[in-house]
């Protein structure tokens, strides 16, 4: 399938739904690929599941990102939610990040689980 293709396709969708794997990770990220060594004589996109990645180191490199720029509050947790992660995943990043989203999604009333 073509990028085209994908983008087509995924306009009839719902613009929050998710996309996942076929295990049911979500898709985190797309990495595009010039052709090399590992990688047809086509370029290719691979869309990188959860399960794949390490969700703290990413997680810290978000958060330190939003610092640095003084991102706010509510911003960074807006990010983080279109992201695809989950309070679980900031439970297991860091107690005080886990509670900090838990009450900012509470005190704005957004549903992030």
């Amino acid at each position: 399938m073509t990028v085209q293709m994908l983008i087509k396709a995924l306009m009839d969708y719902p613009m929050d739904a998710q996309v996942v794997d076929t295990d049911g990770s979500p898709i985190m990220y797309s990495v595009y690929a010039k052709p090399n060594q590992w990688v047809s004589d086509k370029d290719v996109v691979r869309l990188e599941p959860k399960s794949q990645m390490d969700v703290n180191s990413e997680l810290y490199a978000l958060i330190e990102t939003a610092t640095e720029i003084a991102q706010s509050d509510i911003d960074t947790l807006e990010d983080l939610i279109e992201r695809g992660y989950t309070l679980e995943d900031l439970k297991e990043y860091s107690e005080s990040t886990y509670e900090w989203a838990k009450n900012l999604a509470q005190e704005y009333e957004i549903d992030f689980k």
